[in-house]
């Protein structure tokens, strides 16, 4: 690969490691940081497939980019294959997902917030971050132009529902994109193995729910065989979790209505309002 194609790149494989260059522009930096740390936290954790850290350099002194080096995980991504499987398929690796899930969620921290080389904005309760989270996200919501009458369908809800938030005391590790297209899996005598979680980028420390909620949100859906397999292997669940997902699932909703509408994708932006009437009608 010559010089200039290996500036443009956001990573080079080989068989067994893989390395990701961080892009020159400066707000990116605090992303590898963050890559880094997280990583790391969870390759303390015995049994996560996740990447070990092999390598990693800011000084720009043998290159003109941050870089990190990085063991390659095997498999492909969950996303590709998901529609060609059949109901039990899904549920054994469903199952695989929630146990990991559960191992993740092993990780506490010090603080509810933002995670970046540490958790940042930091709040002492669930409740004060929560709270923070989607009265930012409502900010938001009016800005792109949001209904109005909708904006305070939520608040209603959440000051409602605030009790919810006051039950998580233990801030922990979220993944906080915990979908089909950052796991990846391979097949091993027959069977569907997890052999990868990938892309940390969006790790928040925050109830465990909050990270169930958008998986649920965003893969599981309507799905028995995708949910039965991940409840059963994330194992027991605290009290009320029924009701805290549900409100959850309404921060994910209002959060990626947030995302699409500067973009003009009006046809997701159109679903995801009736994500978030649904879920504030509940």
């Amino acid at each position: 690969m010559s010089q200039a194609a290996l500036m443009m790149s956001t990573g080079v494989v080989t068989p067994r490691a893989r390395t990701r260059f961080g892009r020159s522009r400066p707000w990116v930096h605090w992303k590898m940081e963050k890559e880094l740390y997280v990583y790391r936290l969870l390759g303390r954790t015995e049994g996560l497939p996740t990447p070990s850290i092999l390598w990693s350099d800011n000084s720009k002194e043998l290159l003109p980019q941050n870089y990190v080096l990085m063991t390659t995980l095997q498999g492909q991504l969950l996303s590709h294959l998901a529609p060609s499987l059949s109901a039990r398929e899904l549920r054994d690796i469903y199952f695989q997902m929630g146990t990991l899930l559960a191992k993740v969620h092993g990780v506490t921290l010090e603080a509810f917030g933002y995670i970046t080389i540490g958790v940042i904005a930091s709040h002492p309760t669930n409740e004060a971050y929560m709270r923070s989270q989607f009265q930012k996200k409502l900010v938001e919501f009016d800005a792109y132009g949001g209904d109005p009458a909708l904006r305070r369908t939520v608040e209603e809800y959440v000051e409602t529902h605030n009790d919810l938030l006051t039950q998580a005391r233990i801030p922990v590790l979220c993944h906080d994109d915990y979908h089909e297209g950052n796991v990846l899996v391979a097949e091993e005598e027959g069977k569907w193995r997890v052999t990868g979680i990938i892309d940390v980028e969006n790790a928040v420390s925050a109830d465990p729910l909050l990270d169930i909620a958008k998986t649920d949100y965003y893969a599981i859906r309507a799905n028995e065989a995708k949910r039965e397999g991940f409840l059963a292997g994330y194992g027991r669940l605290s009290m009320n979790w029924r009701e805290r997902i549900q409100l959850y699932k309404l921060y994910h909703a209002l959060e990626l209505w947030d995302w699409f509408a500067p973009v003009g994708n009006k046809a997701t932006v159109i679903r995801l309002t009736d994500d978030i009437r649904r879920f504030a009608a509940a």
